[in-house]
């Protein structure tokens, strides 16, 4: 009881962060809250489904774990993917933590018995790195493509700061 208490204060948590990058309420942070609760809500269930296929009692930890993997891998991106996508990247967290944390206990002998390492590390790495993939056009949400290039453009500008020549301006401001 103790442990779905435990993830589902994270998850609250969790939902505040997403919803709260968006820096207003508006599209932004909507998409972050609904992709948020899906790639959750995927990522526990799938974990559960894994269980049950390997042969194992699905409990409240398999729960709390996989809802923990799909925290960890959706939030650099949720406000940017599509539902659908959301949908994948929950179960791609679940299979990818259930597998990092096998290997880690069956294969390297290494005792993680809270599956931090492989729950939030590995997931939260594979976040971070897939958040380029998912955020190029072909594979963002439609809605927030145009947000995505004028974002891309400004971050591009920005990230070239200091400029290499004398007397160059700064990029300008962000639209409002």
């Amino acid at each position: 009881m103790l442990t779905l208490t435990g993830a589902a204060l994270v998850w609250v948590g969790g939902l505040a962060l997403a919803g709260g990058s968006a820096f207003a309420a508006g599209d932004d942070a909507a998409m972050a809250l609904v992709n948020t609760h899906v790639a959750t809500g995927v990522a526990a269930l799938a974990w559960l489904l894994l269980d049950r296929l390997g042969g194992k009692r699905p409990g409240p930890t398999g729960l709390a774990r996989g809802a923990m993997a799909g925290l960890a891998l959706i939030a650099p991106m949720a406000a940017y993917v599509s539902p659908g996508m959301a949908v994948v990247l929950g179960l791609a967290a679940a299979v990818l933590a259930k597998g990092a944390a096998h290997v880690m206990q069956q294969r390297l002998q290494i005792d993680d018995s809270l599956g931090v390492f492989a729950g939030h590390g590995v997931t939260g790495a594979a976040g971070t790195l897939l958040t380029a993939v998912v955020l190029s056009p072909r594979w963002a949400a439609p809605a927030m493509a145009p947000a995505w290039t004028w974002r891309a453009r400004w971050w591009a500008r920005r990230s070239a700061w200091p400029p290499s020549r004398p007397g160059a301006r700064l990029p300008p401001r962000l639209p409002r």
